[in-house]
């Protein structure tokens, strides 16, 4: 016997049934009266049975078990970066029981869990202004104990630079004057703005 179908599916919080097509020697064999099919571990994450029966008073006989993936989704996540913070927002994923963000350490290089979320949307506060951070996000269901956990959904960001500071004046001319600050962490360029008034700002730089 030859047997075709869809060997991997996404969580949906309910049951997944696999059509499967069964032909034997060549001949296109008809479910519910050639053969029958029953199904087991096919709600949650994992592994999903199929069993596939000939019915014997038609002429077939025999038993087969197939397999197939149940995978939690990823989700689809968009960060907005503060000076001190990135807010995480995303797209809710079908009969999940919540998110777990998560953040990647360079010293242990792993992932590691900051938070589980019912929402679709947390803020990651106590960053470092101008800083490059890797977020992750990942769907997970709980039953009887268990707890299965979907891939990451990952992002990099670099938090908002912070003010400029030891900002001095150290040259002044008849038309010019030369300014001087220290590096803003994160900061790839300057823009310098003057003003006469302390009002009307113009861009210079």
């Amino acid at each position: 016997c030859s047997f075709s179908y869809d060997n991997s599916h996404s969580y949906t919080g309910k049951s997944i049934k696999p059509s499967v097509s069964v032909k034997f020697g060549g001949k296109a064999l008809r479910a519910g009266t050639d053969y029958k099919v029953t199904y087991s571990s096919n709600i949650y994450p994992g592994t999903g049975k199929i069993t596939v029966e000939g019915i014997e008073e038609n002429g077939y006989r025999g038993k087969k078990t197939l397999s197939f993936k149940i995978n939690l989704p990823k989700v689809k996540l968009s960060a907005e970066p503060g000076k001190t913070s990135v807010s995480l927002s995303w797209k809710a994923v079908s009969g999940v029981d919540g998110y777990i963000v998560r953040m990647y350490n360079y010293k242990t290089d792993e992932y590691e869990d900051l938070s589980k979320v019912k929402g679709t949307s947390c803020t990651v506060k106590n960053l470092t202004a101008g800083k490059k951070y890797k977020l992750a996000v990942r769907p997970y269901v709980s039953e009887n104990g268990n707890i299965y956990r979907g891939s990451n959904r990952t992002v990099t960001v670099t938090t908002v630079p912070g003010k400029v500071k030891g900002l001095k004046i150290y040259s002044v001319k008849d038309t010019s004057l030369k300014l001087k600050w220290s590096d803003t962490r994160g900061a790839k360029e300057y823009q310098v703005q003057i003003s006469t008034d302390g009002k009307k700002w113009k861009t210079r730089t």
